[in-house]
């Protein structure tokens, strides 16, 4: 028998799917404990039937009778064999320990790369200058800044899994600012990180608690659109309650891109993108959806190369000239 570690339940399965001979693997593997429950054999002996999971799969798997693995859970090191049973994959443990890991982490697909996003989100927040978008940023993003970082950004289409909606929060805003340097338009640098931090804030609503996958109460009502526009609402009238100058201008324009977040791939739109801003938020918002659906072979900056060869980010779809719009 063939005994290595390996990263997730699906690099296990997958070594034991492409195994050379008839041997069983063997792995260390980090997971959440889902639900533990007794069941007997056919001759009346105990043993443990344990649910496991993490961002890449759930498995049930066989354990000698433990009373100790009742009080374990959420996090575990797990080692498991995966072995042949009636012609499909078995999972039998070997050994359960617990671990203090974060079980949100362990059901994203990539933890590392949500753990570096919950930090460029930080960094980000903490870099933008005094003023009203900084201010709004902070009221609606600090009460809820555990819950962003783990929340998907979707059910099915793109980033449609625990801690989805900060990864991709944070490559629309690093597309965005790309767009952004392509030509010589004026653009407002704290708008255009204020829209982008906020513009998929109302999915809170929308979906239920991860790692659900699944629309909430409210999300079957309505849509993150309208639920990200009120929150901004309530944190404005929050803000100004509290003395601070938070200009209408301020609140159209960020309102504005956050409506048009995805106005510019609707032809049908009855409100084209007006701004700079709103204009590169909502091509940015496509891209990133685009590359998660088409994986990594979607050649994002060939298309800001071929976007820079038009020298005008007005030439992105369904604009009209800034110069109608009254700030």
């Amino acid at each position: 028998m063939s005994s290595v570690t390996h990263p997730s339940l699906q690099a296990l399965l997958d070594a034991y799917t492409h195994r050379t001979g008839g041997d069983a693997v063997t792995g260390v593997v980090d997971v959440v404990l889902a639900s533990t429950a007794e069941a007997q054999t056919r001759t009346g002996n105990t043993y443990d039937k344990l649910t496991l999971a993490d961002g890449t799969m759930s498995a049930s798997a066989v354990k000698d009778f433990d009373r100790r693995a009742r009080g374990f859970g959420p996090s575990v090191r797990v080692t498991m064999t995966v072995d042949t049973y009636a012609g499909k994959p078995s999972y039998k443990l070997e050994q359960i320990e617990q671990i203090d890991a974060d079980p949100m982490l362990l059901m994203c697909p990539d933890p590392q790369a949500v753990t570096d996003a919950r930090a460029e989100l930080a960094d980000v927040m903490a870099a933008m200058a005094p003023g009203p978008y900084r201010s709004i940023v902070h009221a609606l993003l600090e009460p809820v800044i555990g819950e962003f970082g783990v929340w998907p950004a979707a059910r099915r289409m793109h980033h449609a899994y625990v801690g989805g909606l900060v990864l991709h929060t944070m490559e629309v805003l690093r597309f965005a600012r790309g767009l952004a340097a392509l030509d010589a338009d004026p653009c407002d640098g704290e708008l255009l990180t204020a829209a982008c931090l906020l513009h998929d804030l109302g999915k809170l609503d929308e979906y239920a608690a991860p790692p659900k996958l699944e629309l909430s109460l409210a999300g079957r009502l309505a849509g993150h659109l309208p639920f990200g526009a009120l929150r901004l609402g309530m944190a404005v009238a929050e803000r100004r309650g509290a003395g601070e100058e938070i200009p209408d201008a301020c609140v159209w324009a960020l309102m504005h891109c956050l409506e048009q977040s995805h106005g510019a791939h609707r032809p049908d739109t009855t409100i084209p993108c007006a701004t700079k801003e709103a204009r590169c938020l909502s091509a940015a918002d496509e891209m990133s959806a685009a590359r998660a659906r088409g994986g990594n072979g979607v050649d994002v900056e060939g298309d800001l190369r071929a976007l820079a060869r038009t020298q005008s980010v007005a030439a992105l779809p369904n604009t009209v000239a800034s110069t109608d719009v009254p700030f």
